[in-house]
């Protein structure tokens, strides 16, 4: 995909926003579209990225991780790391939920999951 890039002296962020929102569709409809530009308001200028950490900058995020295996006995137990993890992250990582890589965008607890083989085990993100 091609980050637009345009230059004019003039960008109305807001009201590109505005228009986008009112489509309704979502980042999602511009994949299904099969856009090959990053629309600008997805872009941050490099002024506003200065001083942003990058990854080589030794900067290490633990994501949360929620360990289905054996869920059953642990469902109270899992129930809370999920609720912790959604309040403080907004997302979570779920390992050995049982699911496969064919079942991209499946829905998981009226949330979108996207299913990834790391490390040898089927896990998914969780966005909500």
């Amino acid at each position: 995909m091609v980050v637009s890039s345009s230059n004019d002296g003039h960008y109305d962020w807001a009201k590109e926003v505005k228009e986008f929102d009112e489509t309704k569709g979502g980042v999602k409809s511009l994949v299904d579209d099969g856009v090959a530009k990053l629309p600008r308001l997805f872009v941050h200028p490099p002024e506003i990225l200065h001083g942003n950490p990058k990854l080589d900058d030794g900067v290490h995020l633990d994501l949360p991780t929620i360990d289905f295996q054996d869920l059953a006995p642990r469902r109270m137990e899992v129930v809370e790391e999920i609720r912790k993890a959604a309040g403080e992250w907004g997302f979570f990582r779920i390992v050995n939920h049982g699911g496969s890589a064919g079942d991209n965008g499946r829905r998981v607890g009226g949330r979108e999951a996207v299913p990834r083989a790391a490390n040898g085990r089927e896990d998914a993100l969780v966005f909500g």
